[in-house]
């Protein structure tokens, strides 16, 4: 497993609702992800916040195994040794803060201090507990006092060094310089606690980093007796490019529309009307938004918009249209793939023509209330059954209606 080897799972701090031990947890966590990135600075800084507000074990032993992956070889040895003197370190956590000792001690140094019993020892003003002991450093010089003594020693790497202070040895015979003890053949202890075994899911390097029930198959923790998953379904072109009307979805489109129109001139007089029924068409290019079911777009038919009619001879060739709409999609059925919706659409707009509307401008209305759209994954195809305007414009004290239902189709590409 590649967390550090003695993470606990199950850190005791969990069993605290003190605002000591949430904020414990919370830095043991950050320790824990810190170290799973080799961030080992910012991991001993995380455990070391952690061992300042809860004092336990497991936080320490990390914070030992942080530091000396971070180099701190002196300080690592120390704090595996603070740990192997407390009275809830495990057997299994035991051997390995002894391994951690070996490793750190190939790299640094230590001082034998002979100071007298119950006097305070300090190493660069750091102070190091009273009366003679053997203290890592890390290799350089050094300052040591311990009351009114002092000395300034040099330490080698893998060495010890005495520093008579007055007091008497607590080792054997100390020599200035000793071999280094060779470092472990495995720098990370295999994981000895029932707790720290990985469970199904989580990853591990041999079997022995899993719960007996599990084993390691292709660095993960399995269970040999667990009934076998269904195989995934191979995903087909069509599924890959499933789409979903949600969310906010930019379109653009044309449509093609022909149908019926009449007209009529109204005045204070009265009213003259067409006697028959022209033909109309309008071909458009539609850009929008699909908010969700609901759409707004601007529609522009430039200068295809041809009611053809002769009439008092008015409409008399193509004419510019341009409309602002809002549509909603009643969905009638409705997968990632294909959809069916009513569309409901309202809108308002102009059209002129130059001389062929007497270059008169004509605000017009819009309604599709009749028709259904049609989804293909992002394609949309609407077909109007019809979709109605009204037109109308005044001059000379004379208003002009214009009526048309066309009938049509619509294709837009969402994306």
């Amino acid at each position: 497993m590649r967390r550090l080897l003695v993470f606990l799972v199950l850190f005791p701090l969990l069993a605290h609702a003190d605002g000591d031990a949430d904020a414990a947890r919370q830095r043991f966590n950050e320790g824990v992800k810190f170290f799973d990135a080799s961030q080992y600075d910012k991991a001993r800084a995380a455990f070391l916040q952690a061992w300042v507000l809860k004092k336990h074990p497991a936080v320490l032993l990390n914070l030992a195994q942080s530091s000396l992956r971070g180099h701190h070889e002196a300080e690592a040895a120390r704090w595996f040794q603070q740990y192997l003197r407390d009275p809830n370190a495990t057997d299994a956590g035991k051997a390995i803060a002894e391994r951690g000792i070996a490793e750190a001690r190939a790299k640094d140094g230590r001082l034998d201090v002979r100071a007298p019993s119950g006097v305070e020892v300090f190493v660069d003003d750091q102070s190091m507990g009273a009366g003679a002991q053997i203290i890592d450093v890390d290799p350089g010089t050094h300052a040591v006092r311990a009351g009114t003594a002092s000395q300034s020693v040099n330490v080698a790497a893998g060495a010890m060094t005495v520093v008579a202070l007055g007091g008497s040895a607590t080792a054997p015979p100390p020599q200035t310089t000793t071999t280094p003890t060779p470092p472990p053949t495995t720098t990370a202890p295999s994981r000895p606690l029932a707790e720290m075994l990985g469970t199904a899911g989580e990853s591990c390097r041999a079997r022995s980093d899993c719960e007996s029930n599990l084993k390691c198959v292709d660095l993960v923790c399995v269970d040999e007796n667990a009934p076998p998953k269904p195989k995934a379904k191979p995903v087909d072109a069509t599924t890959a490019k499933s789409f979903v009307l949600e969310g906010v979805h930019g379109f653009v489109g044309l449509s093609l529309r022909a149908g019926p129109a009449w007209f009529m001139i109204a005045n204070g007089s009265g009213a003259q009307t067409d006697k028959s029924l022209e033909g109309s068409f309008a071909f458009a290019l539609r850009a929008g938004i699909f908010a969700n079911r609901n759409e707004v777009a601007v529609e522009i038919a430039p200068v295809t918009d041809l009611p053809y009619n002769n009439y008092l001879g008015y409409f008399t060739g193509p004419a510019f249209s341009a409309a602002l709409t809002y549509g909603y999609y009643a969905p009638l059925y409705e997968t990632p793939n294909v959809g069916v919706y009513w569309p409901i659409r309202f809108g308002v707009g102009v059209l002129a023509g130059g001389g062929n509307t007497l270059n008169l401008a004509h605000l017009q209305a819009r309604m599709d209330l009749i028709g259904f759209g049609l989804r293909f994954g992002r394609v949309m195809v609407n077909l109007d059954l019809p979709s109605f305007r009204y037109l109308f414009t005044d001059t000379a004290g004379q208003t002009i209606h214009t009526f048309a239902w066309r009938a049509g189709l619509g294709v837009a590409l969402m994306f």
